[in-house]
């Protein structure tokens, strides 16, 4: 499938996905329902404009364009998850994202013995789940850090 009309599935399955319909979603974004089955079609040719996506990504909580648009340009695109807060939850952080780890190796493994779609679907879930994890780790260690780093210990 060409980039082209991936793109135009996506917003196809942004507009018609789970979450508001598309009646509550044309009445939010100020436009007509018929307009927005229009832009989103896979047969017509009409742009679809960020003013539309970006407030019916943020609605409908369906990424899948962004994430494609981002991978399309080489960005990896994840959701920054909120930073630990208490000194039981460091050590859960730290017991989950081991777990983590060791379940990406084993599946990427898994992978490169018998690739296969349903071992590449899974392996990339994994590394996706390990950069959102590693990401909120980093967050944490800094905000840990930071009183230190202040005062130049």
């Amino acid at each position: 499938m060409d980039t082209l009309t991936r793109i135009k599935t996506l917003e196809n399955e942004l507009i018609h996905s789970k979450g508001p319909t598309i009646y509550e979603l044309a009445n939010s974004l100020n436009r007509s329902h018929s307009y927005l089955c229009r832009i989103s079609s896979t047969t017509e040719e009409l742009p679809f404009p960020l003013e539309i996506a970006l407030p019916a990504m943020k609605l409908k909580k369906n990424y899948n364009l962004l994430r494609f648009m981002a991978l399309e340009c080489g960005f990896a695109l994840v959701k920054v998850p909120k930073p630990v807060r208490t000194r039981g939850e460091e050590t859960e952080m730290v017991s989950h994202y081991q777990t983590l780890a060791a379940e990406t190796v084993r599946e990427l493994l898994n992978f490169l013995a018998n690739p296969e779609r349903k071992g590449y679907e899974k392996v990339t879930g994994l590394l996706n789940g390990m950069v959102s994890e590693s990401i909120s780790v980093r967050l944490y260690i800094d905000k840990k850090a930071s009183p230190q780093l202040e005062l130049g210990i």
